[in-house]
């Protein structure tokens, strides 16, 4: 009895380490951050993170170059250096196959000037036949004789391999024949309730994906007065563009285009929600029925 409790026991804290494991995968949400700034360069920073800082992942992109830092169990990996490890490794490779591809040395072209060449004499075919002896002659006319039809049978199989290998090959799908067949699909009016559910869900993920914070400082012109009127009065138009701590200073005076100021997002989603929208969309028939008609 000692024994199966014993084992009932491991097998009971066995099943619950995966279930709280699936737990914080699926319900312990990623975080972002994002920043901008446009003054006379731009540049971003960021993080990501989940399960409790386990995994994170750090990014900043200053003056055109990117650096990237990936962390697990707070072991630092930095992938611009792999990067630049395999970038000097290629070019010492061609370095050393460029130093070994050059002109022949000295000793070779002495080598080669010292040996003796000598010309290949051509004969006709006729001053040949001529040459040769009579009894050589008889057995070259009885092999250039017709062969008989079990002979010739190879030559056919040849000529058929090779109109096989002259006919066109088909030619694969490439991505603009994909996407107008996508197109023609999505306007069929058979898939229409397809094509809105595949909205609804893509729509529904980019309202949990949404940051919960922003705060924004912004100042641009569009050179002409009128013009930026007219952009103040349609970001007017979109008000979640203010929530949160936002600042959206036109200038009407500036004779230039120009866009500076700094932005920052920060949010959040769980693995779940994807999940959930995932598998909406699998067991759905019309679905279905549209990604099959797109694969054929």
């Amino acid at each position: 009895m000692s024994v199966l409790v014993l084992i009932l026991k491991i097998i009971g804290t066995l099943l619950l380490f995966f279930l709280i494991l699936t737990a914080l995968i699926f319900l312990h949400p990623i975080y972002y951050c994002i920043e901008g700034e446009k003054e006379d360069e731009l540049s971003a920073r960021g993080y990501f993170w989940w399960i409790f800082q386990i995994l994170r992942l750090d990014f900043e992109v200053l003056s055109g170059e990117a650096q990237i830092r990936f962390r697990l169990f707070g072991w630092q990996i930095n992938l611009n250096e792999k990067n630049m490890e395999t970038k000097e490794t290629a070019d010492d490779q061609t370095q050393e196959t460029g130093s070994d591809i050059g002109e022949p040395s000295k000793e070779e072209h002495s080598k080669d000037q010292g040996k003796e060449t000598f010309p290949k004499e051509s004969f006709s075919k006729e001053q040949e036949k001529e040459s040769m002896p009579e009894d050589t002659k008889r057995l070259d006319m009885d092999f250039n004789k017709e062969e008989p039809s079990s002979v010739k049978k190879p030559q056919k199989r040849v000529k058929q391999k090779k109109a096989k290998q002259k006919q066109p090959k088909k030619s694969k799908p490439n991505l603009k024949d994909k996407w107008n067949r996508f197109r023609k699909e999505i306007k069929e009016e058979g898939n229409h309730k397809a094509v809105s559910l595949l909205w609804k869900e893509f729509w529904r993920i980019l309202s949990h994906l949404k940051p919960s914070h922003t705060e924004t400082d912004i100042s641009f012109s569009a050179g002409d007065p009128a013009v930026t009127g007219t952009l103040v009065g349609a970001l007017s138009l979109l008000p979640f563009l203010y929530r949160g701590d936002t600042q959206i200073n036109p200038d009407f005076l500036s004779e230039e285009a120009y866009v500076k100021g700094r932005i920052k997002l920060k949010g959040h989603m769980a693995l779940s929600q994807f999940a959930c929208s995932l598998f909406r969309l699998i067991f759905d028939k019309n679905i279905r029925q549209l990604y099959e008609k797109i694969r054929k």
